[in-house]
């Protein structure tokens, strides 16, 4: 499964959540500047979109463009080839191609898969789609349907955050 779940507390204001891809996990907190309903729906629209499109991405922290951050947010990137899925984690850079990005506008602002980033391989999870895959939500969870594996997936490739 790739799930997408806040957790019902807030922590200093902000919300926290995790991000599921099989049996790998990852945390976040997500900045108040969105509404939690807002981040889900977005959650949403990017796991359908990924069923017929071959990239989405899921935005998990959005802060706007304040100039004291070089980036505006954190996202995961959806890339699909046949019935498999590349995901990537990154930060969101506040403009894309001489245009600000905007959350509310996603869609436009979703860049072309690139294999290599810093002169290495890009760090990616890769999992399966079923052949007609289903987006399931509760009140604080959005899943996309997976095949099951047996493990976690292991990034593959280049990963700039472990030195």
């Amino acid at each position: 499964m790739l799930c997408v779940n806040f957790e019902t507390a807030m922590v200093n204001q902000e919300f926290k959540g995790f991000i599921q891809i099989d049996d790998f996990y990852e945390s976040f907190i997500s900045s108040t500047f969105i509404s939690k309903d807002k981040y889900m729906k977005q959650w949403k629209e990017g796991m359908e979109l990924i069923k017929f499109e071959n990239k989405s991405m899921i935005i998990v922290d959005y802060y706007g463009h304040d100039n004291k951050f070089e980036f505006c947010g954190v996202w995961w990137l959806l890339y699909k080839t046949k019935q498999k899925i590349m995901i990537l984690n990154g930060w969101i850079p506040k403009t894309i191609n001489g245009e600000k990005f905007s959350f509310d506008n996603w869609k436009n602002f979703i860049p072309d898969y690139e294999e290599y980033s810093n002169g290495g391989k890009t760090s990616e999870w890769v999992i399966n789609l079923p052949p007609k895959p289903k987006v399931k939500q509760d009140s604080d969870k959005i899943c996309l349907e997976t095949l099951s594996r047996k493990r976690w997936p292991s990034p593959r490739g280049y990963y700039p955050f472990i030195e």
